[in-house]
Formats: C-alpha cells, structure tokens, sequence
C-alpha cells in the first residue's frame, strides 16, 4: 500500500455500495466468502463472534473468525479475519487487517493496521498511524499523529 488516502477512499465506496456490484457481499473474492449485509453498510462474514454489549455504528465489515469482547465501540471501519478485540475498545474509521490482537482499553482513530499486528492495552492510536506487518505497540502507547511504526530486524518495533 503507497497510499493510505486513495486506499481509504477505494474502500469506502466499495463499502458504501458505490461501486455496484463490487461489494463485500457480492462474495466474489477467493476463497468464497459469504458476507452478509444489514442496513446501514454493515457487513458480517460468518463465524464472528461478539460479546455483548457492542456498538457497531455504520460502514462496518467483520472478517470471518474475528472475536469481539464487550463494551467494543466500532464505526466507519474494517477488521480483518482472525482478529481479536479486547474489552473497552474503541475503532474509527480504521482498517485492521488479519492475524491482529487489541487487547482491553484502546482507542485507534483514523489507524491502519498491518497483517498480525499486536497492540497491548491501554494505548491510544492516533490519526493517520500506520503499524507495519507484525508489529507491537507496548502497553500505555500513545501514537503520534501519521506516524508509520515497523517490525524492525532486531524483533523490535520502532518509528520508520
């Protein structure tokens, strides 16, 4: 991905159903995935399963085997397959692509997240950070603003 910006607006109109019929639940990506759509831009493939109370707003998508605890907060965003969200957790208007882990009390605005990813709880991701493949935010990160953090070849995570 070169450009964060034109792969925000790609995704939103595929989302919001502007590019009829590519859309999440035209089910043409392999292998065969089988969203479902609800009113307001929700997509949901199957095997999620969410923890009660949830709050998921508009121009949502939800990766087969995602796990989703309570108290979770979700608007304007994409969360990959395999992905686990802790308690306490608020996501706007991010992307988190597969294989990632939010543990309890995080906030991401406007982030997007690599495949694999782990952010440890308590931590603030700000707007426009971008976590390389395999990355770590320790526990109590705050993010700076459009920050790019990677996986650095000592097994580290550090700013790029």
């Amino acid at each position: 991905m070169k450009n964060p910006r034109i792969y925000d607006i790609v995704s939103r109109d595929i989302i919001e159903r502007w590019l009829f019929p590519i859309v999440p639940d035209g089910n043409f990506l392999p292998p065969a995935s089988k969203y479902t759509f609800t009113k307001y831009n929700k997509y949901r493939d199957i095997d999620v399963q969410i923890t009660r109370p949830v709050t998921m707003l508009n121009n949502i998508i939800l990766g087969t085997r995602t796990k989703i605890d309570e108290n979770m907060r979700i608007d304007e965003s994409v969360i990959g397959e395999n992905v686990i969200i802790g308690k306490n957790v608020v996501i706007t208007s991010s992307y988190i692509w597969d294989g990632c882990l939010l543990e309890d009390n995080i906030t991401l605005t406007n982030a997007i997240l690599c495949f694999d990813v782990k952010i440890e709880r308590n931590c603030y991701i700000s707007n426009g950070t971008v976590v390389g493949h395999g990355a770590t935010i320790a526990a109590g990160t705050t993010t700076e603003p459009n920050t790019h953090y990677a996986l650095l070849e000592d097994g580290t995570t550090g700013i790029k």
